[in-house]
């Protein structure tokens, strides 16, 4: 493993413990990771319970904007790494069904940032759902985002009878784009899970953020 932080570019060896120095297990260096909010947490909607992984703020907003809109692929890594290996236990034999981007995001870019973040967790990826109108979700008013069902649809020949279904998505904002997801696959499959990498400050409870602004 390279043993340079993706973050900084530091020794990730030079700022950890003695036995950091000779054994890296992390892809960025302990001060990057400790700068990145997370915070596991279930996000509970109306239909659906998501699992949330990451704040989206600081350095974690920073990062996932450098790797999308920057095009910084070789930052995907960084993300899961920590918990790579629990995600993979706990969703052993499901599928990934990623959110998707719209078709002038994917042009822009050239890859898929939910598919490479969540490449980590070596499950089948379904490539079954599109959205209709070609607007970025960034580009829209919280409003608009909870109105977005009707816009992401499932591909045309697409089986997911007697599956197991991980909805992914980088970030989750209002919820909507996921359970917009979610009804669509919803007694299509035999079990429908959803898991994100970063989620809305909103999500939280107050006594919760008041922790995240003394302790983070």
């Amino acid at each position: 493993m390279n043993s340079y932080c993706l973050i900084c570019n530091r020794d990730i060896r030079a700022e950890g413990s003695l036995e950091e120095m000779f054994y890296v297990n992390d892809c960025i260096c302990s001060s990057c990771r400790a700068q990145l909010a997370y915070f596991p947490r279930t996000i509970k909607t109306p239909e659906l319970r998501i699992e949330g992984l990451y704040l989206y703020q600081g350095l974690l907003r920073d990062t996932l904007i450098q790797f999308k809109e920057y095009n910084d692929e070789a930052l995907y890594p960084l993300f899961l790494y920590p918990c790579a290996e629990r995600l993979k236990r706990r969703y052993r034999g499901y599928e990934l069904l990623p959110l998707p981007s719209s078709s002038q995001a994917l042009e822009r870019r050239g890859f898929k940032p939910v598919d490479l973040i969540f490449s980590l967790l070596g499950l089948p990826v379904i490539d079954g759902l599109y959205k209709k109108n070609d607007i970025d979700q960034k580009s829209r008013t919280f409003k608009q985002r909870r109105q977005i069902y009707g816009q992401i649809a499932l591909k045309d020949g697409i089986s997911l009878e007697g599956k197991k279904i991980l909805l992914v998505d980088d970030i989750v904002t209002s919820g909507a784009t996921m359970r917009a997801g979610y009804r669509l696959v919803r007694g299509r499959a035999a079990e429908v899970k959803a898991l994100t990498m970063s989620y809305n400050q909103r999500f939280l409870s107050q006594p919760e953020r008041l922790f995240q602004k003394i302790f983070l």
